[in-house]
């Protein structure tokens, strides 16, 4: 059995103070923040809302979507998961000065269990049935939300989330982990660099932990043979 995520998902959040309307494909692009190929191609550049309170665009490679208390860029290519990582990096040098007080580094999997047997053993193993078969006919677990404190000394949590998958079926399994980052002070902060700093400084570990805790809840064991 493969523990090989058939889909997977990577989105960083920043919560802080932003001007939306600098946030559009042309300012990118203007930064060398996207790709060139992206810049020679208009077409992969799909706009869904430029608004002075709200941007939502997607290129070929990124989904971006910014609110004046929230951005997030998304990737479902593992193979740009390090060019997201450095577009951020270089957005937030050249706006140095825009306040960000919290981060998250989330990734998304989905499952795809051999067969039904062992796609319900998954919820039974983190959901045990006994007492709720006393209180339900035929209990199955849909939805199971984990948090657990940071290690490394940061100010954060790591949360779990655990559903069935609307993406991949049959027997899919859903596992988000929301690597979540925070600054102690949020009232002093002054721009973006303290999390952006984070963010480098934990980038390799964040997604090696992320898949481990992902197969570790679906399978057991992070190596299946």
């Amino acid at each position: 059995m493969s523990n090989t995520a058939k889909l997977e998902r990577l989105t960083v959040v920043f919560l802080g103070s932003f001007n939306p309307a600098i946030f559009q494909p042309a300012w990118f692009a203007g930064h060398d923040l996207i790709s060139s190929d992206e810049k020679k191609v208009p077409s992969g550049v799909k706009l869904g809302i430029v608004h002075p309170e709200v941007v939502d665009f997607s290129t070929e490679n990124f989904q971006i979507q910014v609110v004046q208390k929230r951005l997030s860029v998304a990737t479902t290519d593992v193979s740009f998961y390090d060019s997201l990582r450095d577009m951020l990096s270089g957005t937030f040098t050249v706006l140095g000065h825009t306040p960000i007080v919290k981060m998250g580094i989330n990734r998304e999997f989905h499952f795809q269990m051999p067969n039904e047997d062992e796609w319900n053993a998954v919820g039974d193993r983190l959901a045990p049935k006994d007492d709720w078969k006393r209180v339900l006919d035929d209990p199955g677990m849909k939805s199971m939300i984990i948090q657990g404190e940071r290690t490394d000394g940061r100010l954060g949590f790591v949360r779990v989330r655990v559903e069935t998958s609307n993406q991949v079926q049959p027997n899919g399994i859903f596992v988000e982990v929301n690597d979540h980052y925070a600054i102690a002070d949020p009232e002093k902060v002054q721009g973006a660099r303290e999390l952006v700093d984070i963010m480098l400084d934990v980038w390799s570990e964040s997604l090696r932990k992320a898949r481990h805790i992902a197969q570790t809840v679906v399978f057991g064991t992070e190596e299946m043979s």
